[in-house]
């Protein structure tokens, strides 16, 4: 598969405008995201703690769904 060049760009979910961008080149648009995002984001198992702070503080929990 021929790799293609993607614009990465950071979505506003209130308004829906768009902002910025990173051109990647990359086989699929999963692996564009995943290149741009590993530096700017982290993920680990929440505690008890935490999860009484964010929901709290009103953060909802998502769902991920399994094509994701």
């Amino acid at each position: 598969m021929a790799k293609r060049i993607y614009n990465v760009f950071e979505k506003n979910m209130a308004s829906g405008a768009v902002s910025g961008g990173v051109l990647v080149r990359a086989n699929t648009q999963a692996q564009a995201i995943g290149h741009v995002v590993r530096n700017r984001y982290g993920a680990e198992v929440a505690d008890q703690e935490t999860l009484v702070r964010l929901l709290a503080d009103g953060v909802k929990v998502e769902e991920c769904g399994d094509s994701e």
